[in-house]
């Protein structure tokens, strides 16, 4: 059982910072020319600073909790983005030939969103005295 957590909490790190990495260069690149058709509840304008600014936040959790710092927040974030991508993808009527993802992608990246909130719930039982979350 320990050998599956270890592994869903590597993953779960591995992930949130792969998103955020692509969160962040997507605000950078994608600027105000930015649209994704109500992923996120910004619109072009700031949509691009908004992710820039959520990539940052998702990149520090992520790290403290692989330092074992404050890894009490980690879950809490990866729920947010969980709640994030559920939102944006079934708030939606319908997935448009000119949408952003299609169903089955959108399913793919909900699905392993959940497994990342499923391997960061395992930070939360790791013991006090660890100084490392891996």
């Amino acid at each position: 059982m320990q050998a599956v957590s270890r592994i869903l909490r590597i993953f779960s790190y591995v992930f949130e910072i792969l998103l955020c990495l692509f969160m962040f260069a997507l605000g950078l690149v994608g600027g105000s020319q930015l649209n994704l058709h109500g992923l996120l509840p910004w619109d072009p304008p700031v949509l691009g600073r908004w992710l820039v600014i959520l990539a940052l936040i998702g990149i520090v959790c992520t790290v403290l909790a692989i330092t074992g710092w404050f890894r009490f927040i980690y879950p809490l974030w990866a729920f947010a983005v969980v709640a994030m991508l559920l939102r944006g993808f079934f708030n939606q009527a319908s997935f448009e030939t000119g949408s952003l993802f299609t169903f089955t992608q959108a399913m793919w990246l909900v699905g392993l969103a959940l497994l990342a909130f499923i391997g960061s719930l395992s930070v939360l039982w790791l013991r006090s005295w660890s100084k490392t979350a891996l």
